[in-house]
């Protein structure tokens, strides 16, 4: 019954904040991690609603806590990556970028990676990272195929 009640707060956390709620969001990630301490995707909620907040280095905590329960997800590297890119932190933003694209190939990572590139001005590596961004933007925009 724990369980399903931290994911039902989780749930209601992850709409408050997409509603521009943050305080609302973080008593109910607190209060979800009160139910179930050791669930990776709650200490994620907390880092997206720090990030979100701009506070960059407690959204790099929560991510951490989050990547100590469950390194296998791809949206902990990514959200760290972009944490640490606002902190000028941009070795160690890249490696989580590249993270998580192994994992999972997000608009958002390739993007920050190829800006990031660019920025470095390394327009070759930015080219791998761009074309992989527009196919995927692509395979989105593409109408289902009849068989």
């Amino acid at each position: 019954m724990r369980d399903r009640e931290a994911y039902q707060v989780y749930e209601e956390g992850r709409k408050a904040l997409v509603a521009g709620k943050a305080e609302q969001a973080l008593s109910l990630a607190n209060k979800a991690l009160s139910l179930q301490p050791a669930e990776a995707l709650f200490h994620s909620l907390r880092g997206d609603i720090r990030l979100q907040q701009k506070r960059y280095k407690d959204a790099i905590t929560n991510y951490d806590r989050a990547l100590e329960r469950d390194d296998g997800y791809f949206h902990y590297y990514l959200q760290r990556g972009l944490a640490r890119l606002q902190l000028d932190q941009t070795d160690r933003g890249r490696a989580d970028l590249e993270k998580s694209i192994r994992y999972l190939p997000t608009a958002p990572a390739l993007n920050a990676l190829g800006i990031l590139s660019l920025d470095q001005g390394d327009r070759t590596a930015a080219k791998t990272y761009f074309p992989l961004l527009r196919g995927r933007a692509l395979k989105r925009a593409a109408p289902p195929t009849a068989h």
